[in-house]
């Protein structure tokens, strides 16, 4: 067992060192340098403010690809990456995927914290979106249509519902 034992501690740090050794020629290639990856979030930032969220989601998506690279899911600014992430899809009317990064945003989170308290928040309002969503479209049951999309233009969400009836279709959109 003995011999067992010390021929697994030197493959294991024969492996860390080949790990260590492939990260720093990863780093010198540029494929996962934190700087990189601070700066693509920065970028980030900077389109989802000017709303090219294309350029975000982009952005968001390479960072978040380097810090799995450099720490694995451990990595620290991961659930804010994923966060970001979700409030890109969810300026561009797509729930479904805003629901998804949202609910990995929470699962990455420090128990206990302010950025969880604000990833469930932000999930609930995603939820609350979608469940209206769902419910307008039943109440129009094909007499109409919803679309919720991102403004080309502002920075709002908008909502445009068509039907035959009047007051139902501007109900329907205030409530939304």
């Amino acid at each position: 067992i003995c011999g067992l034992l010390a021929t697994l501690q030197e493959r294991y740090s024969l492996a860390q060192q080949r790990l260590q050794q492939a990260l720093q020629g990863a780093r010198w290639l540029g494929i996962a340098d934190p700087e990189r990856m601070e700066s693509l979030y920065t970028q980030a930032f900077l389109e989802f403010k000017q709303e090219n969220t294309v350029a975000a989601r982009r952005h968001l998506r390479r960072a978040m690809e380097l810090a799995l690279d450099l720490q694995g899911p451990e990595h620290p600014r991961l659930p804010a990456l994923i966060e970001a992430l979700a409030r890109v899809e969810l300026l561009e009317g797509r729930l479904e995927e805003a629901e998804q990064q949202a609910w990995q945003a929470i699962q990455h989170s420090p128990p206990q914290t302010e950025e969880l308290i604000r990833r469930k928040v932000l999930l609930g309002r995603i939820l609350l979106l979608r469940n209206n969503h769902h419910q307008a479209e039943q109440q129009l049951k094909g007499r109409g249509r919803l679309l919720i999309r991102k403004s080309g233009t502002e920075p709002v969400i908008r909502v445009m519902v068509e039907g035959d009836q009047q007051q139902e279709v501007e109900a329907l959109a205030n409530h939304l």
